[in-house]
């Protein structure tokens, strides 16, 4: 039994010793443009009762870990907007700020993630209301050059409560609800 533990806790370090000399600081930060999609969902027909859509930019930066040559992760930052909508929400001018974490497989020409945004905060300028909540981020890019990616990135949007100004928070209990695309350029940079 000694030699079975000593055995796993040599292994452990070996594996981790060589985790560790493979391991590179990288990164990367994006800049893009895209569209939102803002939908009332009408919870009494399960149906989405207006959606309106809204044309943006973003602006980010993700940072982390390069473990290996294949697998990264790390925290990304991202604001987006001013989307301004008019069809249902009465002149909405709204940006987007989202932190969070993420995972992602790199393969030299292309790269593949995911991502998940535990602080959200959507802002309504025009309005003086801010909604919070999470969101998911799924994304595909292509290295075009050295140092040059182009991406595509695909946001879900979950939007729990919702700030005015004048009034208290109260729950959206989901009724509010969105997604977003972009295409992006990244210049990501690692650090030994």
């Amino acid at each position: 039994m000694k030699k079975v533990k000593a055995f796993v806790i040599s292994f452990a370090i070996l594996f981790l010793t060589r985790m560790v000399t493979a391991t590179q600081v990288f990164l990367e930060p994006y800049v893009g443009i895209g569209q939102m999609v803002l939908a009332l969902y009408d919870q009494t027909q399960q149906d989405y009762d207006t959606k309106d859509i809204a044309n943006g930019f973003m602006v980010g930066c993700k940072g982390g870990l390069s473990i290996s040559r294949r697998f990264f992760t790390g925290l990304d930052y991202q604001t987006s907007g001013p989307f301004t909508f008019g069809r249902m929400m009465s002149r909405a001018e709204m940006t987007v700020n989202m932190f969070g974490v993420g995972v992602g497989l790199d393969y030299d020409v292309s790269r593949f993630w995911a991502g998940y945004y535990f602080n959200q905060t959507i802002r309504d300028s025009a309005n003086s209301i801010s909604y919070t909540g999470e969101a998911a981020k799924i994304g595909f890019g292509l290295k075009v050059i050295k140092n040059l990616h182009a991406n595509i990135e695909v946001i879900f949007h979950n939007i729990y409560n919702r700030d005015t100004s004048s009034t208290s928070s109260f729950n959206l209990n989901r009724s509010l609800r969105a997604q977003s695309a972009f295409a992006s350029v990244s210049l990501p940079v690692d650090f030994r």
